[in-house]
């Protein structure tokens, strides 16, 4: 697991992240966690920070 970044939610890992960033042209954190409706409804408001900021960075 350490070798897939840092984990944002349950299991949505920085790897997927960088995934669906270059393949699926996913901009911003709620391009992601909305086309995720699990991650839109139990997310916590400080993974959707750490998960914007990861993403304004990567």
């Amino acid at each position: 697991m350490d070798d897939l970044g840092p984990v944002f939610g349950d299991d949505l890992t920085g790897a997927e992240v960088r995934y669906l960033m270059r393949e699926e042209f996913a901009r911003f954190a709620d391009d992601i966690v909305w086309r995720r409706s699990k991650f839109g409804l139990t997310m916590s408001r400080q993974d959707r920070g750490a998960l914007a900021t990861f993403m304004a960075t990567a």
